[in-house]
């Protein structure tokens, strides 16, 4: 309901740059942004409801390839080689153990900008990634997220399918390894 390309300008995003697919915006005036918006707006889970709207598709050419490869293991990979061309700020480490993984998320911006919005679209992103390769009902068995939960209803639940811990001591979803090297039966090698 509120007015994005004001918000934008006052962040000091030109709106014209979302017409120029190339161009790319720093994440700590993205996070102000969100933060900003979410605060303004009173909308806690904003970066969930983005998160609702995206898809790989959305940072181009390089999400489409994602989406042809052949397991999810594949595709994070892929993404931790060519970060640079999607994004020098998030980034998810893997860790596995006895048949359980875990993916936490990384977040490269200032100390001083707002992160909950940043995060959560950030964790979100990830589990889309999941999604696309492992079908759509894919659901982590556990997320957590390091700041408080938020007051009122919200979309955390709902959007991840599964437990959401707040408070917790690191941003990210626990799933099972198997997960990692299944194959995506709609890879395609030769795209």
């Amino acid at each position: 309901g509120g007015d994005p390309y004001a918000a934008m300008r006052q962040a000091g995003i030109d709106p014209a740059i979302l017409t120029r697919a190339d161009l790319t915006i720093p994440a700590e005036t993205v996070a102000w942004l969100l933060d900003g918006l979410a605060e303004r707006y009173g909308i806690a889970d904003l970066g969930l409801r983005l998160a609702t709207r995206r898809r790989l598709a959305n940072i181009g050419v390089a999400g489409l390839v994602l989406g042809q490869q052949p397991t999810v293991r594949a595709a994070l990979a892929m993404v931790e080689r060519y970060r640079h061309l999607m994004s020098d700020s998030l980034s998810l480490y893997l860790r596995e153990e006895a048949g359980a993984g875990t993916a936490m998320l990384g977040l490269a911006i200032g100390s001083s900008a707002p992160q909950r919005q940043s995060r959560e679209l950030g964790l979100a992103a990830f589990v889309h990634l999941f999604r696309l390769l492992l079908g759509e009902t894919w659901q982590p068995d556990a997320v957590h997220l390091t700041h408080s939960a938020p007051r009122g209803p919200t979309l955390h639940r709902r959007f991840f399918g599964c437990p959401v811990h707040f408070d917790a001591t690191f941003d990210g979803f626990e799933f099972s390894v198997a997960d990692l090297d299944r194959i995506n039966p709609g890879a395609d090698a030769a795209l």
